[in-house]
């Protein structure tokens, strides 16, 4: 085989080699110098003088490149990065979610929630978790023989409280019988004075013990004797915020209710029960917004033998896109899930939507895990986050935009939209 065949012959056997290469590890150039797997780094040789003077002889002009032979220069990897935290250090109100990763490719994650230190015999990282009260989270990163310095992230979670709770007991006040109290007198009683009672001529407060479904026991009832307003014949609250409201009370007749009216007399409220003379019930509502409310009897006189208020705390719900399991293009128009802090979120998809891993660092120092791609317009349909707010709330949203110009928006429950970026 002559010179030149021979050099033709070499040439196609490497590229051969160097396409298999190039098919397995898609970051490889097929000539010069590549990062392998981080580090390794293969160089070319020069032409041989041969070589040389056969290009000069007129040999059609060839791309050197490098056999991998075990000549090549290598850089191996002598250590591994340290394990990173999606959510930064500090305190935090409710569960959150904590995603970890390393800069050395191919590392695994081991990692401890108890403070301890980690080894190859811990937790094995695979995807974000949740964390629902204090914890201390240790990591180290691990390839092959080779490990890194144990990191550390602390975080305190505040689990939120229900709220200051008010109770008024019919035993916090003094027995009389009625006509001893005149129209519109007032009284306060209860937890810090929170109650104020407004009676009637009608009204008395008389012994009596009786066992509720939930084992609390009387002493004495209230018995305003007639309907309620917002003059006479109720239990006046003022709320600082949303609340809960909690009455035990008893029906004076067959079908009579307790009702809730306003600052200005207005039904907001009213039991539904089918009621029986002398019949025990306990009735648990909400009232919605802070204001003054009245607490009395509907359709004729009933008797109140306890009233719990509780005031509801403002509390953060989160959604993460860690949150969210990967898929690509999975769903179906309309399909939902619900997420979140307490499930507070229904994410209602489309057959455009995928959940991708995407690792991203906000100005504020939140570091993403996944990021959600609706793939087309919000509606009420599809391609929304949809959540329900009991008050006026503060809406956070940390995005990316698909393409320039393009907009965040909110839509009402009738898909108008009430915001835009």
């Amino acid at each position: 085989m002559g010179k030149k065949a021979r050099k033709k012959s070499m040439l196609s056997t490497i590229l051969s080699i160097l396409l298999v290469a190039s098919m397995c590890l898609t970051e490889i150039p097929l000539f010069g110098a590549a990062n392998v797997f981080g580090k390794e780094k293969i160089s070319n040789s020069e032409p041989s003088e041969t070589e040389a003077s056969d290009t000069e002889e007129g040999l059609e002009e060839e791309e050197t490149v490098t056999a991998l032979d075990g000549s090549e220069e290598l850089e191996a990897v002598t250590s591994v990065a340290a394990p990173v935290a999606s959510l930064p250090e500090g305190s935090y109100t409710g569960s959150r979610m904590v995603g970890l990763s390393c800069d050395t490719k191919g590392a695994d994650i081991y990692y401890t929630t108890d403070g301890s230190e980690p080894s190859e015999a811990s937790t094995k990282y695979d995807i974000p978790f949740v964390i629902t009260s204090t914890t201390t989270v240790k990591a180290i990163a691990v390839l092959k023989d080779l490990k890194s310095v144990v990191s550390s992230f602390s975080y305190e979670i505040i689990v939120p409280k229900k709220g200051t709770t008010y109770t008024l007991d019919g035993g916090d006040i003094e027995t009389f019988k009625d006509n001893t109290k005149a129209d519109g007198e007032s009284e306060v009683a209860g937890t810090e004075n929170y109650f104020t009672l407004i009676y009637s001529t009608k009204t008395k407060v008389e012994s009596k013990a009786k066992t509720f479904d939930d084992g609390y026991v009387s002493t004495n009832r209230i018995s305003f004797g007639d309907v309620a307003s917002i003059e006479k014949n109720a239990i006046k609250i003022t709320t600082n915020k949303a609340a809960e409201v909690k009455i035990w009370w008893g029906a004076g007749q067959d079908n009579r209710q307790m009702t809730i009216l306003d600052k200005d007399g207005n039904l907001v409220f009213v039991t539904e029960e089918e009621t029986k003379k002398d019949a025990l019930y306990i009735t648990t509502t909400d009232l919605s917004e802070a204001g003054s409310y009245y607490i009395g009897c509907s359709g004729g006189n009933n008797y109140i033998f306890r009233v719990e208020v509780t005031e509801k705390l403002n509390t953060d719900f989160l959604l993460d896109g860690g949150d969210i399991e990967t898929f690509k293009n999975t769903k179906a128009d309309g399909d939902t899930e619900v997420a979140g802090t307490d499930g507070f979120f229904t994410l209602i998809y489309s057959t455009k939507t995928k959940v991708e891993s995407k690792v991203k660092t906000f100005e504020d120092g939140y570091v993403s895990t996944n990021r959600i791609s609706f793939g087309d317009i919000a509606s009420t349909g599809k391609n929304a986050i949809k959540f329900t707010t009991e008050k006026a709330a503060e809406v956070k949203i940390w995005w990316g935009a698909g393409q320039d110009n393009r907009q965040m928006t909110i839509l009402d429950k009738d898909g108008k939209p009430v915001y835009v970026t």
